[in-house]
């Protein structure tokens, strides 16, 4: 049977293919999907990790602070904390000194599922970068943060 080959096999030979926006745009969604996969088996989604994650990292969070970090709109943090908050995983509570917002915060099985969740991602990232030289890595990750850095500014003129 001949080998299949779709766009992605040709990617690089289109000019958008050397456009440095797409191709950090083909990786994110390739990395996404294998990190969409590895939680997957574990039984949760990558919405539901990108949560766990900010509030293991920063502590307890305002639910419209929470929304920002993970870049997601209010009414749809809301859906997503109903689910959680359902399955035991975070906590919402009034936030000290302020009746409007919401303060949230991990369970004991929510830090316990992001421990679980960390050690499958990391074992992804470990699957995914083992025959990269670790100073090439070190290169993206820094040029990634200026690349980054330098988008935020340039859409703030």
């Amino acid at each position: 049977m001949p080998e299949r080959r779709g766009p992605a096999a040709d990617e690089s030979h289109a000019p958008l293919g050397r456009s440095l926006g797409y191709q950090v745009n083909v990786a994110a969604r390739a990395t996404r999907a294998l990190l969409d996969a590895r939680l997957a088996e574990q039984g949760v989604t990558f919405a539901t990790w990108v949560v766990l994650v900010a509030l293991s990292t920063r502590g307890d969070l305002i639910q419209r602070d929470l929304a920002g970090i993970v870049d997601v709109e209010g009414p749809t943090m809301v859906r997503r904390l109903d689910q959680l908050e359902a399955a035991g995983l975070v906590a919402r509570s009034a936030a000290p000194g302020d009746r409007r917002a919401t303060r949230v915060s991990l369970t004991g099985s929510g830090r316990a599922l992001y421990g679980r969740l960390r050690n499958a991602v990391e074992e992804a990232e470990v699957d995914l970068l083992r025959e990269i030289d670790p100073a090439d890595v070190a290169t993206t990750q820094r040029v990634l943060r200026e690349i980054v850095d330098r988008a935020r500014a340039l859409r703030q003129r």
